[in-house]
């Protein structure tokens, strides 16, 4: 019997990667949602090599979306679904490396709101939305992708100040997995919130000179918590680790905050 899988914010990165790999194994049934199909010429590509693949177009803000991405995947898999993989973000495009305390009056609500109504609100009407799904699934396995500038411990040894919508929303995310692990624990769910690692999701694009300074700035801020940090990994070595994770997930390990490294792994680079 086919294991399904729905992986959201497929398009690219991280999400295409998961798409690759988890449609590569036998007996497999992957559903990539896409904000915007046209623009998913990759994922499209990866389609036309793989019958297993089913490309839905779905923004987790639109909660219609969300109820007919629901409707098609009940349709393909007779009323069920194995696993969901939350892996659509936003992450602030053009005010990535500004502390809160230099943001534009008129930006810093903007960001603030749409951090939160995809990382936090989306996320959680795409998890009630597949509930009842999962809930006549086999695996029971709802995995929420998020991000170790989300631990407040790494932040403050890191004094890592900027990025900040995107951290304090992957930092609600957290805690709102654990919310849904404690009311749902009973019914055989594992909920897990897991930071993939530092991954190049650049797909080759060059960085302006500007930007590689500021990564570089990031990246020793990084090695002052873990001097060994060598950069970032790729998306398919960060998605091989985060599937290892799924592999040894137990009941034990539902609502925690872990890295690629393992299901109870605090160690975010």
């Amino acid at each position: 019997m086919s294991t399904s899988y729905v992986i959201t914010g497929a398009n690219k990165g991280i999400g295409l990667e998961f798409v690759n790999q988890l449609s590569a194994v036998p007996d497999t049934v992957v559903f990539a949602f896409a904000r915007n199909l046209e623009l998913a010429t990759k994922l499209k590509e990866l389609k036309a090599e793989r019958n297993n693949i089913h490309l839905v177009q779905a923004d987790i803000t639109n909660l219609q979306d969300l109820v007919n991405a629901a409707e098609y995947v009940s349709k393909v898999t007779g009323g069920s679904l194995d696993w969901l993989i939350n892996n659509a973000a936003y992450i602030e495009p053009y005010r990535f490396f500004l502390p809160l305390h230099e943001y534009p009056p008129e930006d810093l609500a903007n960001d603030l709101r749409s951090a939160f109504e995809t990382n936090v609100t989306g996320v959680s009407q795409t998890i009630n939305t597949f509930l009842p799904l999962l809930r006549a699934g086999k695996a029971k396995k709802v995995i929420c992708l998020s991000s170790g500038i989300g631990d407040d411990e790494f932040t403050k040894a890191a004094g890592f100040a900027i990025n900040a919508p995107y951290s304090i929303s992957k930092y609600a995310l957290n805690l709102t997995v654990m919310k849904y692990a404690l009311a749902l624990k009973d019914e055989g769910f594992i909920f897990l919130s897991i930071a993939p690692g530092v991954v190049d999701t650049f797909d080759g694009r060059p960085l302006t000179p500007e930007m590689q300074a500021a990564y570089m700035k990031i990246f020793q801020q990084f090695k002052t918590v873990y001097p060994d940090f060598a950069g970032a990994i790729t998306p398919k070595q960060s998605v091989e680790m985060m599937l290892d994770v799924f592999s040894q997930l137990k009941p034990e390990h539902s609502g925690n905050f872990c890295s690629q490294y393992g299901p109870t792994s605090r160690r975010w680079l």
